[in-house]
């Protein structure tokens, strides 16, 4: 039946657009970013730096264009600014097929974190925050110790090596890149120390394994390998990695293993409790 005045019934599909597709962005490692199903490939943001800054923007509640030139454009002059500012946004929202993904407000830009996202450094650190605020692993039960497991677990799966490893980015990254790289150091100690603690020192023996692939000085990690090894009858295999730790050292930075890592080494090389 026709509407007086010949008005047409509107339609839903005319009213509400369909809804942005999910972001699912992964910085540990190299750079990705997924919208909803579709990877947006490097290609997609024209311009490097627009790509650059959108990892920049994500990386922090907001950030004035002050600071964005002072880290993205430090040499450039105030009209210059404005335009690759312009320019790298314009290409942001190209990228990821929508203008509302960047917000202005308040004299600052920011990632909109209304619509639906997922960045994998948020959930690293969040798990970190979550298991520090439990206490030590030497402080916590046997069930808090699971619990803090359980929150380190998680985290350090998600590295898949240094924070934005494929992309060329300025001094920010670079300090923001070893923030990251100490505090999935530090959560690997603490796991492995956790399992330690526990008696499973096969898996804590996996986790220190991990630390030194990402830090091969690190002696604390080496000596608590050493420890696990000792404990699971293979005081060989423990005493050859502390030779290899001394050859290293010596090579690399004509260093010597610490005290407390040499006494490890005479205790096992005597049989004795570690």
């Amino acid at each position: 039946m026709a509407l007086a005045g010949g008005a047409r019934p509107a339609t839903a599909a005319a009213e509400v657009p369909p809804p942005l597709p999910a972001l699912r962005v992964l910085a540990l490692g190299p750079a990705q970013v997924f919208a909803g199903e579709r990877e947006v490939p490097a290609s997609a943001w024209t311009y490097r730096k627009a790509r650059e800054l959108f990892f920049y923007l994500l990386d922090r509640p907001e950030a004035t264009k002050a600071a964005i030139g002072l880290d993205l454009w430090p040499d450039a002059s105030a009209e210059q600014l404005r335009n690759y500012l312009h320019r790298s946004l314009h290409f942001i929202r190209q990228a990821l097929g929508s203008a509302d993904r960047i917000v202005f407000a308040h004299g600052a830009y920011r990632i909109n974190r209304d619509l639906p996202l997922r960045y994998d450094v948020a959930e690293f650190e969040a798990g970190l925050r979550g298991a520090a605020a439990l206490g030590p692993p030497t402080a916590l039960t046997a069930e808090c110790r699971a619990a803090l497991m359980a929150l380190l677990d998680r985290a350090v799966r998600l590295w898949r090596g240094e924070y934005l490893a494929d992309l060329d980015a300025g001094e920010w990254a670079i300090l923001r890149r070893e923030e990251l790289r100490l505090a999935y150091l530090r959560g690997l100690l603490d796991l492995g120390q956790a399992h330690l603690l526990d008696g499973r020192y096969a898996e804590a023996a996996a986790v220190y394994r991990r630390a030194l692939a990402e830090d091969p000085y690190l002696e604390l990690a080496e000596r608590e390998l050493m420890r696990c090894l000792a404990r699971q009858g293979e005081s060989g295999g423990a005493l050859r990695r502390y030779r290899d730790l001394r050859s290293l050292l010596a090579a690399e930075l004509g260093a010597v293993p610490s005290p407390e890592t040499t006494l490890l080494y005479e205790r096992i090389r005597r049989g004795d409790d570690v």
